[in-house]
């Protein structure tokens, strides 16, 4: 095989493995997502809020500061034509699992809306509340309670 063939064969190795590390978006898709602090996990391109959105215990109202900086976000990624997100609403574990399940749905919502007034179209937002479920912290104590009322907005790609 020649030198020519080789190359090409690794040029095109490469290029495929780095669309594939992209998850299916453009690199300045990506470099937006990395600038409004977007991360890749396992279940995608994830802006956790826990440290801009925290709820008040049985509470799913934001701060109207809260929502300009979402609507940025959802102008921002309107921009690069990233339209298509996931926007899961968390509770900690204190209160039903119905009621929480519930606060978790409204509190998604009340992301979502500021997302749609920066550009996202509704049709491509799914809300979901998932309550108690995937604390990132420990419930027994109030500030871990606190880390776990929280929305995750998670682009969709796939």
């Amino acid at each position: 095989m020649s030198f020519l063939k080789i190359g090409s064969c690794i040029a095109l190795v490469l290029s495929i493995t780095a669309c594939q590390n992209l998850n299916g978006l453009s690199r300045k898709q990506v470099a937006v997502l990395k600038s409004q602090g977007f991360v890749l996990q396992q279940e995608g391109w994830t802006l956790g809020l826990p440290e801009k959105l925290l709820f008040n215990s049985n509470e799913s109202d934001i701060k109207p500061e809260t929502a300009q900086t979402i609507t940025g976000v959802g102008q921002q990624l309107t921009k690069v034509d990233v339209t298509h997100l996931l926007v899961n609403g968390y509770t900690d574990n204190t209160g039903a699992a119905a009621y929480n399940q519930e606060l978790s749905l409204k509190r998604a919502q009340a992301v979502a809306e500021p997302l749609i007034k920066g550009g996202i179209p509704a049709k491509d937002i799914q809300v979901v509340g998932r309550g108690e479920a995937n604390p990132i912290a420990d419930n027994a104590t109030p500030e871990g309670r606190s880390e776990n009322r929280r929305v995750a907005i998670i682009v969709k790609t796939q």
